[in-house]
């Protein structure tokens, strides 16, 4: 029961002072009246990751341990991983042109390319090139710090068992985002995906490249302004709903990232504990 308050007192402590810190952002730019629809959604976003440095600076000042390994990591591994980012765009394009060739050549995936207006494709693709700008730098870097950095860890630390803290971080990170329309189950596996990913490698970078890959595959199919001017990349044929669909595609797309990083050689992409401050490699 003790553990079970620590854990309840812990998680709504963060998830509640990172969405008062993004919706506080979210609301000065918004009052700003920025003008540029693209600009104006970057910087919303950015309260993601601004939020999430924002209390890992003030739990590292409080002197909470989790948020000062986190931090700790994250400045050690910053310049060995920018290569980790190249991969998940090299991963996430070459899926993508996988599946264009699939629905334009044999129509196997019930997709077709959308009947975009004259003009609409270089609209579309400088909307595909911001959101994914947003995506790796802003949500995913953001999310990452929140749910596997900081959560995480500090489940682990309580609950004294990585297999529950799993399973409880992959709960908690689709009921926060059920409201996007992916049936929770979708959400919940691509959580699970993204703390395996960290478990396994020990590297925050790891997730938040499988996360950046998991979304920008999805921009692909629901880009859409409020005027509903920017139609999506594809549109599906056979009434199966997008967020079903493609809920599953990327989270095979996810799958396959981490096999390909597990696949290659590790010494880029581990430090010693002590070199990062994490945990030593038989708790994480």
């Amino acid at each position: 029961m003790e553990k079970a308050k620590e854990v309840a007192a812990y998680t709504l402590y963060i998830v509640i002072l990172y969405f008062i810190l993004f919706v506080f952002w979210w609301l000065m730019i918004h009052f700003m009246n920025i003008g540029n629809d693209i600009l104006d959604r970057i910087l919303k976003s950015a309260g993601q990751l601004i939020a999430a440095i924002i209390i890992l600076e003030i739990e590292h000042k409080k002197g909470e341990s989790t948020a000062s390994r986190v931090r700790a990591s994250l400045r050690a591994r910053f310049p060995s991983n920018l290569k980790l980012f190249f991969l998940a765009f090299l991963a996430t394009f070459s899926g993508m042109a996988f599946t264009v060739f699939l629905a334009v050549r044999s129509g196997a995936l019930g997709l077709e390319l959308a009947a975009l207006a004259a003009g609409a494709m270089p609209t579309t693709l400088l909307n595909l090139t911001a959101l994914s700008v947003l995506s790796i730098i802003t949500v995913a870097i953001g999310e990452e710090i929140i749910f596997r950095g900081l959560l995480l860890n500090r489940h682990h630390a309580i609950l004294g068992s990585m297999p529950a803290a799993l399973i409880l971080n992959s709960a908690l990170f689709a009921l926060v985002h059920f409201n996007f329309g992916f049936p929770l189950i979708i959400l919940f596996i691509g959580s699970f995906l993204f703390g395996v990913s960290y478990v396994k490698f020990r590297n925050l970078f790891i997730p938040i490249a499988v996360h950046f890959a998991y979304n920008f595959s999805f921009f692909w199919f629901t880009i859409y302004d409020e005027q509903g001017a920017y139609p999506a990349v594809f549109v599906r044929t056979d009434g199966l709903p997008t967020e079903v669909a493609f809920g599953w595609y990327n989270i095979a797309l996810s799958l396959v990232l981490i096999l390909i990083v597990w696949a290659l050689p590790q010494k880029w992409a581990q430090l010693q504990p002590e070199e990062t401050g994490e945990y030593p490699a038989e708790t994480i």
